[in-house]
């Protein structure tokens, strides 16, 4: 079995706790669709973790997958347990970067099948998908203005 690692970098024009926050703040994902296409149901959310479903599609195929996103260390991790990505992980940091904030995302993918045969044409097709969902993510952060529950502003 294969894997596909995107590396992604993107400067928000707010605190680290903010972004941090907002990231971890998968009911306001889904409550405000911050992400076009993206579906979310909530299975279940504390401070630390959320499980969730989320679905979609990539290059015309569904996806559905079970989702456990824990809050800890000042990062974001998300790893796909159950459903068409299992075993995809995201690891989400945050660092200042004046009077904003830096992240860095590090997306490991499975590939196997498919997903090996078509490796480049999926990494292409992650890749736009990543930049754009963190484009979404800047509108509801910079534009639309959010703000931290306060369970994870603490």
């Amino acid at each position: 079995m294969g894997k596909i690692v995107i590396r992604y970098e993107r400067h928000y024009e707010r605190p680290v706790d903010v972004v941090r926050s907002h990231f971890g703040d998968i009911a306001h994902h889904a409550r405000r669709g911050v992400h076009k296409g993206l579906a979310f149901e909530i299975l279940s959310d504390s401070p630390a973790e959320c499980r969730y479903l989320q679905r979609t599609r990539i290059l015309g195929m569904a996806q559905e997958d079970e989702v456990v996103l824990r809050r800890a260390d000042g990062k974001v991790v998300m790893d796909v347990v159950r459903g068409t990505n299992h075993g995809t992980h995201f690891d989400f940091s945050f660092f200042p970067d004046g009077a904003g904030t830096r992240l860095r995302l590090e997306l490991t993918v499975p590939t196997s099948g498919l997903k090996a045969l078509l490796q480049p044409l999926f990494r292409r097709a992650l890749y736009r998908i990543v930049d754009a969902a963190a484009e979404e993510d800047r509108v509801d952060l910079e534009e639309r203005g959010y703000a931290p529950a306060a369970r994870q502003a603490a």
